[in-house]
């Protein structure tokens, strides 16, 4: 801007200078002028126009200069995403089979015990708990005798003390067993006593006892519902004829005694 104000006052300047020699420089030229046949308005408007461009560019020089640094007015700058592909093998255009076969399910059958078995392992479960228990925790194997009216523990509470006499008998003794299968839901077991606190004591030196039980079968499954001795064998009729029962029949009748379905001593 400094320059242009120079120029302006430079060309006022000049305007006045020129009419202090118009008649000195003016005339001679315009004299000349006309020898040339140009004429002196042409020679004023080119003057002008030039100083017009020159003063045009001056501007145009400043506003270039000054021009704020925008990042709206600049050209974007394009970024270059350099993408990286990784050629993988091309995948098989032949189809691998699949086999639309399922294997065909197997049958699986529960096979339910039959009874010998059942009831003969109810026995071997009741000689366990003897052999485990002792003192107050025996009457855990009480409760696996039936308490149904005329049923075994009726008979043990009229003939033998009940729970008391059960744990006051069974806290002194462990026993071995043998058990057979009988006809009707019964078995037969042979037992051998031990002194709890000394198993290598045999009680009555070893013989067996021998005494029956009969099992029933309700809902909550099987339940021991009488035993007898062979030495109780006419109490325990005469009692259950009493209670409306038929007699229950001799130890060994109708057992398979060949060969015991169960064994155990106390010390397995």
């Amino acid at each position: 801007m400094i320059i242009v104000v120079f120029i302006s006052l430079g060309i006022f300047l000049a305007s006045l200078v020129l009419d202090l020699v118009k008649d000195q420089l003016v005339e001679p030229i315009k004299q000349w002028l006309n020898k040339k046949g140009i004429s002196l308005r042409f020679v004023w408007i080119l003057f002008l126009s030039l100083a017009l461009l020159i003063i045009g560019l001056e501007v145009l020089q400043e506003v270039l200069k000054n021009k704020p640094t925008n990042s709206l007015l600049t050209s974007p700058t394009v970024s270059t995403i350099t993408q990286t592909f990784t050629l993988t093998s091309a995948p098989s255009l032949t189809p691998t089979p699949t086999s639309t076969f399922t294997d065909t399910p197997t049958a699986t059958f529960t096979t339910t015990p039959d009874v010998p078995t059942q009831v003969v392992g109810k026995i071997a479960s009741y000689y366990d708990c003897i052999n485990t228990y002792s003192g107050k925790d025996l009457e855990r194997c009480w409760n696996l005798l039936s308490d149904r009216s005329g049923e075994v523990q009726q008979f043990l509470i009229t003939y033998a003390d009940g729970l008391e006499g059960f744990i006051i008998k069974w806290n002194q003794y462990k026993v071995s067993y043998n058990l057979y299968y009988c006809y009707d839901k019964t078995v037969l077991a042979e037992e051998i006593l031990y002194n709890r606190n000394n198993l290598n004591e045999k009680i009555n030196f070893g013989n067996p006892y021998y005494l029956r039980y009969l099992l029933a079968l309700d809902t909550n499954g099987w339940r021991i519902a009488h035993y007898y001795y062979d030495s109780d064998l006419s109490i325990y009729n005469v009692w259950r004829v009493q209670s409306g029962f038929e007699s229950v029949p001799d130890i060994n009748s109708g057992c398979d005694t060949n060969q015991p379905m169960i064994q155990k001593t106390p010390a397995q």
